[in-house]
């Protein structure tokens, strides 16, 4: 090994003995430093060069650095992986398909992580069935263990339609995780509630509530949902109601509150609630302004509730629900079907 070369190696070493004293900004100067004594054609510093800048938020850069390693050595599994990981957080999903696929090539096929980034990497692009493909070989290379890639391949499973696979998945992914898995959990909820399983769907989200120490919004507003489902109007909007204690700025809580109310008789309060998830979005919302304007020409305020639901059809002009029982002497902008 020449000097230059033994002196890069030796600002290679040092840079990452600084890194991981987290002097992140030192390690990367040292790196720089050595890539440059050996002329740019150093991929090991690159690669570092790459994590560190990943460590930093600066992903353009770190990009750069990882495809510079992979210049310089064609065979580099693990830049491949690391720039797949970069591009996904860049949210460029093809760039990241390409890399993870390229990882997993150079690795003979079997390369659990980079299948099950794979995995989300599809799944974000709307490649379902692929997806489920590269997660289920990402499991079957971890000899079924890896609760990781159960929970995603759930996921996946639940929007390609198929929530009995995913409830599945769910349940191998919180028993391998043998502890408090709080979204896995949520997400297990879910699949019973789109199976029409609502009892195991609130027991479902009650955990996962619990497992959170009560702050979960997500998950009461789904079990405020099912509670819904079952014909328990008070006990949903008790749920809906601590979901906005814990984040006030939550369209469909409030208009699954409002729902809560109606249902329960409170058509007053059910009003006030439609009209809180219209004001959290003021670019529009359809479903809270159909619910409104029903409810108030229930009140037997017909001018507002017109209001209302032309304003749900300015939105979306194709929404047949708006076009029903207003008198067209009140609402002569109205239809039959």
């Amino acid at each position: 090994m020449s000097q230059s070369a033994s002196t890069a190696q030796q600002l290679l070493d040092e840079g990452l003995a600084q890194f991981n004293r987290g002097d992140v900004d030192r390690a990367i100067d040292l790196c720089r430093r050595a890539i440059a004594m050996r002329d740019h054609a150093f991929p090991r510093a690159h690669y570092h060069l790459g994590r560190m800048l990943v460590d930093v938020g600066d992903l353009d850069e770190a990009a750069a650095a990882l495809r510079a390693s992979i210049e310089a050595q064609a065979e580099n599994p693990e830049a491949w992986y690391l720039l797949g990981l970069t591009h996904m957080r860049r949210g460029a999903l093809d760039a990241a398909v390409e890399a993870f696929r390229a990882a997993i090539q150079q690795r003979g096929g079997s390369h659990p992580w980079a299948l099950h980034n794979l995995g989300i990497a599809l799944m974000r692009r709307a490649n379902l069935a692929e997806s489920v493909d590269a997660l289920r070989m990402a499991i079957d290379q971890r000899g079924g263990v890896f609760p990781k890639a159960h929970h995603t391949l759930g996921l996946a499973l639940l929007r390609l339609g198929d929530p009995a696979g995913a409830r599945t998945a769910f349940e191998t992914a919180i028993e391998q995780r043998r502890g408090a898995f709080a979204e896995g959990t949520f997400d297990l909820g879910r699949a019973h509630a789109e199976l029409g399983e609502l009892e195991a769907a609130i027991e479902a989200f009650r955990q996962s509530i619990a497992e959170r120490r009560g702050r979960y919004p997500e998950a009461r507003v789904e079990l405020g949902r099912a509670l819904l489902g079952l014909g328990q109007p008070a006990d949903a909007a008790a749920e809906l109601r601590g979901a906005l204690a814990d984040q006030p700025e939550y369209p469909e809580a409030h208009l699954l509150l409002g729902n809560a109310l109606e249902a329960g008789g409170d058509l007053a309060g059910a009003v006030e609630a439609y009209r809180a998830a219209l004001a959290t979005r003021p670019d529009g919302y359809p479903s809270a302004s159909i619910a409104l304007g029903a409810a108030l020409y229930r009140q037997g305020e017909l001018d507002a509730a017109a209001d209302a639901l032309r304003s749900a059809l300015e939105l979306n002009p194709f929404i047949p629900t708006p076009r029903f029982r207003l008198p067209m002497a009140r609402a002569p902008w109205c239809c039959t079907i």
